[in-house]
């Protein structure tokens, strides 16, 4: 009996130890639940997502990262230009104050002096007098328009010589001239042009102490003169030569007798070449 009671414990371990053995051998062995591949329902899903009896699960918080302070990266430098070359460019428009100006202020003014040759052309009045010299003060309106006019003072002097006149005598001539003038080049180096007009001349006797000939002292005489001639323009100064031929009406100043009448006058028409100088503005 005492033998019983030792071997009470070591019988009791081993029946509890079979007895677990044989529990886990009869336990039922479960499949893993497939996950669902859905989103689950929560606050943040729209009902219509949602399966219908489905229950809406909370949406697991999740904590945002730390916002990391860093400075800002240096930016990149700008792009260095580029330059194209061979590109059309447009002329610039006109300066709005050129096109402001009055006409009167863009036509081209020009004022000069001159003087050349002159000489009658008939012959009893080239052999009266000599080849003289002429001179004139011109202003001119439209230098660079193709219409041109001009206003000219005009004078001359010649050696006169007649029988009863004394020989030291000059004739001298003064007047005043207008002129249309047609340019055919604007705005050029040289301008070639013609131009005709009308003028009114005295002619007076001086230098003469006696004078008993038939010489007028003094004559008034209208002319029609006609002409061409070449005009030149650079920086601001202008120059110009011509060659002209002046009719005249109303001379009475040298007599041409022919025959037996002594009142018949010679011509006073006349030729001339003249050259100016002088300034555009």
């Amino acid at each position: 009996m005492k033998d019983f009671r030792k071997l009470r414990g070591p019988i009791a371990a081993c029946i509890v130890l079979g007895a677990s053995t044989a529990n886990a051998q009869e336990a039922p062995r479960t499949e893993p639940q497939p996950q669902p591949t859905t989103m689950p329902c929560g606050p943040d899903v729209a009902p219509a997502d949602c399966p219908s009896g489905q229950s809406q699960a909370a949406t697991p918080q999740t904590t945002a990262p730390a916002p990391q302070t860093t400075m800002p990266a240096t930016p990149p430098p700008p792009p260095a230009p580029t330059y194209q070359t061979n590109v059309y460019e447009p002329p610039a428009a006109p300066m709005a104050a050129e096109e402001e100006r009055p006409w009167y202020e863009t036509i081209g003014y020009g004022l000069s002096v001159g003087g050349g040759v002159d000489d009658f052309v008939g012959d009893d009045a080239r052999a009266t007098t000599k080849v003289g010299g002429g001179w004139d003060v011109r202003l001119t309106i439209g230098t660079k328009q193709w219409l041109a006019g001009e206003v000219s003072y005009i004078g001359s002097a010649q050696a006169i010589d007649a029988l009863g006149l004394d020989s030291s005598a000059v004739l001298v001539g003064n007047g005043v001239q207008g002129a249309l003038r047609a340019n055919l080049t604007r705005n050029e180096l040289a301008q070639p042009f013609i131009y005709a007009g009308g003028a009114w001349r005295r002619y007076d006797l001086t230098n003469e102490s006696f004078n008993t000939s038939d010489v007028a002292s003094k004559d008034d005489v209208f002319e029609l003169p006609v002409g061409v001639g070449v005009a030149g323009y650079l920086s601001g100064f202008m120059a110009d030569l011509r060659a002209e031929y002046r009719g005249v009406w109303g001379n009475d100043l040298i007599p041409a007798p022919r025959g037996n009448d002594s009142t018949i006058v010679g011509p006073l028409d006349r030729w001339g070449i003249t050259g100016n100088i002088g300034a555009e503005f």
